[in-house]
């Protein structure tokens, strides 16, 4: 293995934890932290407050953790170039983490929008319709943590190529 691999690896291996934390850190928010909300929250106002304190810490914190992510496997794909081989198998990985973010506009949300706007009115919330969305809200982003995760996954599998473990093909 040549000398300037093992930085690259290191690149590498960094940006496949990154995402694996970031889809076990969301994914927890859809089979932990929601499930827990509907099981202890009586009032839809409580449900609602609570969702909008998970999302604004989520908000806060995902975005730069997906944003690293990617800019670790763009470094690892120039690095890569640079050495004469192709850096698409880290931009795949890459874009497929950051696709969270169009799934996050066009399939999210309607559902998002819908629990904001029950929380800045909430007498327009009634509380089946509330849990009705939160677990929309959870099964969509169940799905949405499975973007970094596959990216991982990719990540993974050309880490393993790198050092000689996984096949060329």
């Amino acid at each position: 293995m040549p000398q300037n691999v093992s930085s690259g690896i290191i690149a590498q291996a960094t940006a496949v934890i990154t995402g694996t934390f970031l889809s076990g850190l969301m994914m927890g928010l859809s089979v932990i932290d929601i499930p827990v909300v509907l099981g202890t929250a009586t009032q839809s106002s409580h449900l609602l407050q609570h969702f909008i304190r998970l999302y604004d810490i989520g908000h806060k914190m995902m975005p730069s953790l997906a944003i690293t992510t990617c800019l670790l496997y763009g470094y690892t794909a120039s690095s890569t170039r640079a050495t004469g081989r192709s850096g698409l198998p880290h931009i795949i990985a890459a874009v497929t983490t950051i696709s969270m973010v169009p799934f996050t506009w066009l399939i999210m949300a309607p559902t998002n929008n819908a629990l904001f706007r029950m929380h800045t009115d909430p007498a327009a919330a009634n509380q089946g319709e509330v849990r009705r969305l939160l677990v929309r809200w959870a099964q969509l982003h169940a799905v949405r943590s499975l973007f970094p995760l596959m990216g991982s996954v990719m990540g993974f599998r050309q880490v393993l190529k790198d050092v000689g473990i996984g096949h060329g093909g």
